[in-house]
């Protein structure tokens, strides 16, 4: 693949709904921080071009991280919004040719592995597409409900799949989709959803079950578990 890759990390988030005190990208995960895990399993997975972190404006924290410290990694100032936080790390990129790839991975996945992001490059150097994303196909019934539970709609879950990061996208697509964004105010749940809702063409490539987004203590929990997971299935593999 001649195209360059560009990693964004959105890390401005506050963790309000963890509950913890501080941003849960800086909780202790497997002995060190899990923005440190992350972001070294990007780096080790993906040798990028570069990789831009996207802080909160007082972050009191990061200068604590061993990423801080690491000469790949430079940081941008966030936004209120993801929309805003990836524009500044857009922004931060300096001049990047449009065919470039911009991959973009939620620093509260630390279970990456290295088959996921195999399929995901793999499917880089074949697609039309501006934008492809992991994810996992949806197999329990789904329900649409109201705020007090009351159920709407149950959806059928055929061709539904449920998207995980990383995300990766042409850097033209990604940044008039943004931009677009801005102009008109509009929020969407991530970048992939962002480019479908603006015409540009994006495809899913199936990931690992282990690759959870963490938003609780129980998911944090589940994360080192599953991380334990990966880590005897990788040695076995080797034995």
């Amino acid at each position: 693949m001649s195209n360059k890759i560009h990693v964004l990390v959105p890390a401005a988030g506050s963790g309000l709904r963890f509950g913890a005190g501080k941003p849960k990208q800086y909780l202790r995960f497997q002995g060190g921080l899990l923005i440190d895990h992350t972001i070294s399993q990007l780096l080790n997975l993906i040798s990028p071009q570069n990789l831009v972190v996207g802080l909160a404006l007082e972050d009191n924290f990061w200068s604590e991280t061993l990423s801080s410290k690491l000469g790949p990694v430079t940081t941008a100032v966030g936004g209120d919004t993801r929309a805003q936080t990836v524009s500044h790390l857009l922004a931060a990129l300096g001049e990047v040719d449009g065919q470039d790839w911009v991959l973009i991975h939620d620093v509260v996945r630390p279970c990456i592995d290295q088959a996921s992001f195999a399929s995901l490059f793999n499917a880089m150097t074949t697609t039309q597409a501006s934008g492809l994303s992991l994810g996992r196909p949806v197999h329990e019934a789904v329900k649409r409900v109201s705020e007090d539970g009351r159920v709407l709609k149950s959806e059928v879950r055929g061709g539904l799949w449920a998207t995980q990061t990383p995300q990766v996208f042409r850097y033209t697509a990604l940044l008039e989709s943004m931009q677009k964004c801005m102009q008109q105010e509009l929020h969407f749940d991530d970048e992939m959803m962002a480019l479908h809702h603006y015409g540009f063409g994006t495809e899913m490539v199936e990931g690992s079950p282990l690759n959870i987004k963490i938003t609780t203590s129980d998911e944090l929990e589940l994360a080192e578990s599953y991380w334990k997971i990966m880590n005897t299935n990788e040695i076995g593999a080797q034995e």
